[in-house]
């Protein structure tokens, strides 16, 4: 087990899997809450029982869960900006155009809409 910076004890799993979904931002994605509650039940249970087979596997293929989500969410796909896997960046139009400076601003969820269905 990894050792925590500010004591000598070793990192609980619960600990070390908190600090994961927080860095990476999955404890916000409300899509993956489901799989970042269980993870956390399943850390908690690895540190109350880590003797347990059962728990161990359960434990290990969450974790592999986990990966193939942020795996997927890195990957970037065709006209899509890379984000982090709760907070995709929108797609606006370039507010440099002689149009868009012309036209009065609108909400930027009316923009997406328009974009996605091609209305000017």
């Amino acid at each position: 087990m990894a050792r925590g910076k500010s004591s000598g004890r070793p990192e609980t799993h619960s600990a070390a899997v908190e600090r994961m979904l927080t860095a990476t931002g999955l404890v916000d994605a409300v899509d993956e809450a489901p799989l970042v509650m269980f993870v956390k039940t399943l850390a908690a249970q690895m540190d109350a029982d880590p003797s347990s087979t059962r728990t161990q596997g359960a434990y290990l293929s969450a974790l592999k869960d986990v990966r193939r989500v942020l795996n997927a969410a890195a990957k970037p796909t065709a006209g899509k900006p890379t984000g982090s896997p709760s907070k995709p960046e929108p797609d606006l139009p370039d507010e440099s155009d002689e149009e868009s400076a012309a036209a009065p601003k609108a909400p930027d969820n009316l923009l997406l809409f328009e974009q996605k269905h091609g209305i000017q």
